[in-house]
């Protein structure tokens, strides 16, 4: 995001807890860890209210990737260790199905929850969650996520 800092000081202006949401496609810890890395130097100190979120949904290469669901969660747990060690709170963004089926530990990890139903299902606990990524808000010319954020760790 080329307006990633300038974001951040106009949120914090208008008095809104700002976080980072990373949308990560690497499959291995030493890619992961560069990623971060470069976050961390964006960031540069900036002390977040919420979490930094880790989000990966590239399951349709997952095959190709030569990963297990151990690995995977290996990898969220890499992430969390960074995130954690550089004074950050850390989060996991995933779909119910998701949660239910490759995840682990989700009772151990703070969760932002995607089911786009008026309602979720979900059973487990989340502090946040997608019910669309088709909202509208007047002055933004695409569609948008909607979220709900019930408490934060």
């Amino acid at each position: 995001d080329k307006e990633f800092k300038e974001n951040i000081r106009k949120a914090k202006e208008a008095g809104l807890p700002v976080g980072v949401y990373l949308f990560s496609y690497q499959n291995n810890e030493e890619d992961l860890k560069t990623v971060l890395n470069q976050l961390f130097e964006a960031l540069d100190g900036e002390q977040l209210e919420l979490p930094i979120v880790f989000d990966w949904e590239d399951f349709w290469d997952f095959q190709d990737y030569k990963m297990s669901f151990q690995d995977l969660n290996h990898l969220y747990d890499v992430f969390e260790e960074e995130v954690t060690s550089r004074g950050y709170k850390s989060m996991l963004y995933s779909s119910k199905y998701y949660l239910q089926t490759v995840w682990t530990h989700n009772d151990e990890h703070p969760i932002w929850l995607a089911q786009y139903t008026d309602w979720p299902s979900y059973t487990g606990d989340y502090q946040i969650c997608q019910l669309t990524d088709s909202g509208w808000i007047d002055g933004i010319d695409t569609y948008v996520d909607l979220d709900i954020m019930f408490e934060m760790p």
